[in-house]
């Protein structure tokens, strides 16, 4: 008598620019996780619908344009609070500009330190999730990544 071994579920979790991912999968769904406090975003995408290559990218993300914007705006409203009458009445004004202009600066420093990420993408070209090539992911993302590609390539076949 044979018996049917159960898909045991498999994941992952990461965090990448501020937010903290875990992507899961089972024999039908790929379900992504973001989690960006308060705010927790799931959604879930069947696996024939899943492009069966993974995409190898180095791209900018999009926060770091717009804390670059943010710094630079900061810092330009910092001099111009200084060098003018307003500086009599709100001291600090400048001051304070300054320094968040340098934490956002510092911010989108850290956001263009660009790393390889490994990309799923539906069969729409929509990017469903982006899996950094970090250190602490060196032993987990690979054998992630393959039995994610086996299970996609599994239900596309029944799928089709």
């Amino acid at each position: 008598m044979s018996e049917v071994i159960p898909f045991q579920p498999q994941s992952l979790s990461f965090k990448l620019v501020g937010k903290n991912y875990t992507l899961e999968f089972d024999a039908d769904y790929l379900t992504v996780s973001r989690r960006d406090s308060p705010e927790l975003l799931i959604t879930k995408t069947p696996l024939w619908r899943i492009m069966p290559e993974l995409i190898t990218d180095r791209s900018l993300p999009d926060s770091y344009r717009r804390e670059g914007k943010v710094a630079r705006y900061c810092f330009i409203g910092s001099a111009i609070a200084y060098f003018s009458d307003i500086q009599a009445h709100v001291p600090l004004l400048a001051p304070v500009l300054f320094g968040y202009s340098v934490w956002t600066l510092f911010r989108a420093v850290r956001y263009a330190w660009t790393l390889d990420k490994t990309k799923i993408v539906s069969e729409w070209g929509e990017e469903l999730a982006a899996i950094p090539h970090h250190e602490s992911l060196a032993t987990t993302r690979p054998a992630f990544e393959e039995k994610l590609l086996a299970a996609i390539r599994r239900a596309r076949l029944e799928h089709s």
